[in-house]
């Protein structure tokens, strides 16, 4: 289990697979959100059609890293920045929208703030284009995506389909909450809202960030896969 991102190029995460695979090793990336109860059933609704044919994701994060932030965030441009450490979150969410074995990313592009001293992106505006495998085989979609360390955002992030919309409330890489619509009309849909606690926490460790209780659930996942 190696905490996210697994590397920073394309070539070294082939690399650490194939590294895994000749020394019979199992070898996890800890993209826990993935994990979550609520990231799982947000994949059951949307294989069901729940919300239709996918054709967007909206999603934002961001903290003041004025407050503090990881050492790794900032002094190296080529590991640092905001995209190793929140932006991952939100290639999440459009993944787990367009889903890998059937879509591809053909187009991703983006426009960036840039640390003066040491060149790492701060804030960062994100488009990516998604096409069917298959020929055929639906429409395809487009995702934007916003994170920062400039601003708190209020977290959310919504994969919009033909016939309605899943919502993951704030904050979204620790998901509790699943807002679903589906549309009756431009103006009119019903809504279910479904509720993920976190798991209890004792009190027996101090976090360093919120939902961090829920880390047990990248473990447990993991161990299951093993």
């Amino acid at each position: 289990l190696c905490e996210k991102p697994l590397a920073v190029a394309p070539d070294a995460v082939d690399a650490l697979y194939a590294r895994a695979a000749a020394r019979g090793c199992f070898l996890m990336e800890g993209m826990w959100t993935r994990c979550f109860p609520a990231t799982v059933k947000a994949r059951e609704l949307l294989a069901a059609g729940s919300i239709g044919e996918v054709v967007g994701v909206q999603a934002e994060f961001g903290y003041d890293i004025g407050n503090g932030c990881p050492a790794s965030v900032r002094g190296d441009a080529a590991t640092g920045g905001m995209a190793g450490d929140i932006g991952v979150y939100l290639a999440e969410k459009a993944l787990l929208a367009f889903d890998s074995a059937n879509y591809a990313c053909v187009d991703a592009r983006g426009t960036a703030v840039l640390g003066a001293r040491d060149g790492v992106d701060l804030a960062v505006a994100a488009a990516a284009r998604f096409a069917p495998r298959a020929e055929g085989d639906g429409r395809g979609g487009v995702a934007s995506l916003l994170w920062t360390g400039q601003c708190d955002t209020p977290e959310t992030a919504t994969i919009l389909g033909t016939t309605g919309s899943l919502c993951f409330d704030a904050a979204a890489h620790t998901p509790t909450r699943l807002v679903v619509k589906a549309r009756a009309s431009r103006t009119e849909a019903s809504t279910d809202v479904l509720e993920f606690p976190l798991p209890d926490d004792d009190g027996a460790h101090a976090w360093n960030y919120p939902g961090s209780i829920a880390l047990q659930r990248g473990r447990g996942a993991a161990s299951r896969s093993r």
